[in-house]
Parts: C-alpha cells; structure tokens; sequence
C-alpha cells in the first residue's frame, strides 16, 4: 500500500456530469493524457515530442512568454522518464519520478487546458490585438475626418479672405477715382 501511495496521488477530475471522481493516476497514466491532448491539439501524432519541436522552433518564445526555458527542460526531462519507463527494464514509476513529477505533467496538462501554456501565451502575446486594430481605425477615421473639416474650414476662409481683399481693392479703386 505505500507502495501504491509512492507511486501515485489523487487527482480530482471533473466528469460530463459535473460529479467528481476521485481517482489514483501515476506517472505513466498522467503523461499518456499529456501525450493524448497534445496529439489532439497540435494534430500530430508525434504528441509530446511535436509539442517540444513547436517550442524549439518558436523563435522568440523565451522572450514573450515567462518560463518558457523551463517548461521545455521539464517536457523534455518527462519524456525522456516516460523513455525510460517504458524501454528499460530496470527503470519504473517508483526509482525514475516521484508524486512532484506526475502532479507537474497534471498541471501541464491542465495549462493546456485552459491556454495557459507556453505555445498559447505565445500566440496570444504574438498575435494582433482586434481592438488596439479597431481603435486605430477609428483614430484613423477620426483624423481623416477632422483633416476634411478643416480644409473645408480653410477653403471657406481663404474664400472669405479672397472676398474681402477684392472688395478692399474695389472700394480703394472706387476712393481714389473720384
């Protein structure tokens, strides 16, 4: 029984009915649901492996998203223990990862989840904002529309200043001729 508790802890997962269940799940169990969702979401079925490769390509990736650099350490550290749990016999769950190791491949693939993970917070960080766009739309729209008032403004002063001159001119005109 320690064993088992060695092994694995508790996760509560939350089920189409909305009950929760509680469940043992190890190591191995949790990185297959990793593995799984990231297949899903990246449509790769190189899975966790394609999840890194997109990390290692992502230029940049360090600079717009925090811990970026840590959270590829730790995915590539989890496979190569799922690696070794699988290929070698004398490695399982209970001498390669501990509870800490399978509650951060939950956490992980809870991030995923919810968009918080480092390739979301990437694209969010990375992509155009609608809104900043819309109101530099409407600023430029604004200014277009203000640059219109006014040389229409100016065409009608420039007009009545033209008008006004002539009108000088012809009352001068007019003065000095008699």
């Amino acid at each position: 029984r320690d064993s088992l508790k060695n092994m694995a802890f508790g996760v509560i997962i939350n089920t189409m009915k909305s009950e929760r269940i509680y469940c043992v799940m190890g190591f191995i169990e949790a990185y297959k649901r990793l593995e799984k969702l990231c297949g899903e979401v990246l449509n790769n079925e190189r899975r966790v492996t394609a999840y890194i490769d997109e990390m290692i390509n992502t230029s940049r990736g360090a600079y717009f998203v925090r811990d970026w650099d840590e959270d590829l350490k730790q995915l590539k550290h989890y496979r190569w223990i799922r690696n070794q749990i699988v290929h070698d016999p004398s490695c399982s769950e209970e001498n390669m990862c501990s509870d800490a190791d399978t509650q951060w491949i939950v956490d992980f693939h809870a991030r995923i989840m919810n968009q918080t993970d480092p390739l979301a917070l990437y694209r969010k960080a990375t992509q155009p904002r609608k809104k900043q766009a819309t109101k530099n739309a409407e600023g430029q729209y604004y200014q277009e529309q203000h640059q219109k008032q006014y040389y229409k403004t100016s065409n009608r002063f420039g007009c009545f200043i033209t008008l006004l001159i002539v009108a000088v001119v012809a009352m001068i005109v007019i003065w000095l001729s008699r």
